[in-house]
């Protein structure tokens, strides 16, 4: 598997930075994590954490991301974004955006 697949749009790596920075986190490591509800609904957050033993790391333009493959199989060819609605996870093959977990 790529492990490149998962893209950060500008606007999301400025947010990404301004909320370690107010938060005491800057230059630390953002979580990108995926799971399905109970009612079958895809859920995605991030979380300032560190790396756990079996995550995969990535550096994305600066920004250390770490997440595991199962959120990495679901995140493949995708672009998270941040606007209006918050961050957002855009799958660039199907188009399809999926709204994160507040």
């Amino acid at each position: 598997m790529n492990h490149e697949c998962l893209r950060l749009s500008d606007r999301a790596q400025a947010k990404i930075r301004q909320l370690m920075k107010a938060s005491d986190h800057e230059g630390g490591t953002v979580r990108v994590f995926a799971e399905r509800s109970d009612q079958g609904v895809l859920e995605v957050g991030l979380a300032f954490d560190s790396p756990h033993e079996r995550d995969v790391f990535l550096s994305i333009d600066g920004v250390k991301v770490v997440t595991d493959l199962k959120t990495l199989e679901i995140a493949q060819d995708s672009t998270l974004d941040y606007g209006t609605e918050g961050f957002t996870l855009t799958r660039d093959i199907a188009c399809e955006t999926l709204p994160f977990a507040e």
